[in-house]
């Protein structure tokens, strides 16, 4: 359908993968922040393994995925018939039967899916102690006519595995926390989850998260790295915020530009965004990152942001000298509308150098101390990253 080839009943298996891939993992297998984007992937590139993100599926549920979800409508599976019987398979333990060529559990899903539904009787007697008749209502004709009766058994085998894992969650109460808002407590979950699951990086990635939103960003910054290398959250908007602000915090900066650049380019925005900080290291730490990334970089307008909103002298000195070594002809108008923008600091006496005239600048010898992140840093930092 993207490349505008005519769509037949394997698309629908496709559209089946894609549901069975969220019910099982609870994550997209073609992420993206636009159409375009997740477009690219769909034809592009192959999922994460189901079993990777969520280390109690069977690995056997990879091939099927990765069936439902090929390239190429032939290599799909034919019909939702086939893929119901692996799914049935798998939950019985077996091996795939469409894989294997085994027709006998194809057979009986077709046959279960195809056998006509028995109305309710309001007079059926009922068992003891049941609160249900015995019977099964016919569901009305225009369902039954829209559903196909293996896409139906198919949906039912994926609402149930769905449920089943979601049951079975170990981070169910650790994202329950999360939603609250009570980060702290979360931590405490989430580590204790880890005892058991030491190499899951979902769990990885959301302790990055939680130390993130607590403002520790050393130890978020450590389990986001063994997320990443999991390739497990890279278009996390959390982890996107999370380095971009990390950025401004000598302790951890290097670490944030490595990390970044490990992202590539779903970290993009965020590292341009941060171009326009006025804080001295955060923009200067994204240059960085973003020429390791191969992007262009406009040193001239980092050096005019310099000049017109840093408080440290030492630094605008040097920021005017690049504007005139850089800017050639439009060197003094920039440097007008940067002590113009600059006009409400403190002044002070900027000393002449080599091809530089005087002017006035911030009072202050060395920039301003960090202010400490309020509680909901990370929630405005996504927003932001959001509306751009």
């Amino acid at each position: 359908q993207i490349t505008g080839a005519e769509s037949d009943f394997r698309s629908d298996v496709f559209s089946l993968g894609v549901v069975l891939y969220q019910l099982l993992t609870g994550e997209k297998p073609f992420p993206g922040d636009n159409p375009t984007s997740v477009s690219y992937r769909i034809l592009r590139t192959e999922p994460v393994e189901p079993a990777k993100l969520n280390p109690i599926l069977d690995p056997a549920f990879n091939r099927l995925i990765a069936r439902a979800l090929a390239k190429r409508p032939e290599d799909r599976y034919p019909g939702a018939r086939e893929l119901a019987a692996d799914l049935e398979a798998l939950a019985q333990g077996k091996p795939l039967a469409a894989a294997t060529g085994d027709t006998t559990l194809i057979a009986a899903v077709a046959a279960e899916a195809s056998a006509p539904l028995v109305p309710v009787n309001p007079d059926a007697t009922r068992p003891h102690g049941s609160g249900r008749p015995e019977a099964i209502a016919t569901p009305p004709e225009r369902i039954r006519k829209w559903l196909p009766p293996a896409a139906g058994a198919a949906l039912v085998l994926l609402a149930a595995l769905g449920w089943y894992f979601f049951l079975r969650d170990p981070y169910r109460k650790a994202e329950a926390l999360i939603r609250e808002g009570r980060h702290q407590e979360a931590v405490v979950e989430l580590v204790e989850v880890r005892k058991s699951r030491p190499n899951d990086p979902r769990g990885a990635c959301l302790l990055g998260r939680e130390y993130a939103a607590l403002s520790q960003f050393e130890q978020s910054l450590e389990y986001y790295s063994e997320g990443i290398e999991s390739h497990h959250c890279q278009e996390n908007p959390e982890l996107l915020a999370t380095l971009a602000a990390a950025l401004a915090i000598p302790e951890v900066s290097e670490t944030a530009i490595r990390l970044s650049v490990k992202v590539g380019p779903p970290m993009v925005p965020a590292l341009q965004e941060a171009l326009t900080d006025p804080d001295y290291d955060t923009h200067w730490n994204a240059a960085s990152a973003l020429k390791k990334m191969g992007e262009t970089v406009n040193e001239v307008e980092l050096h005019w942001l310099d000049l017109a909103s840093n408080p440290s002298c030492e630094i605008r000195r040097e920021a005017e000298a690049k504007i005139r070594q850089l800017a050639g002809a439009d060197a003094g108008r920039l440097i007008e509308g940067a002590r113009t923008k600059s006009k409400d600091l403190p002044s002070c006496e900027v000393k002449q150098t080599s091809g530089t005239s005087g002017g006035t600048g911030g009072g202050a010898v060395n920039p301003k101390p960090k202010k400490k992140k309020s509680s909901n840093w990370l929630e405005d930092a996504i927003r932001k990253l959001k509306r751009k």
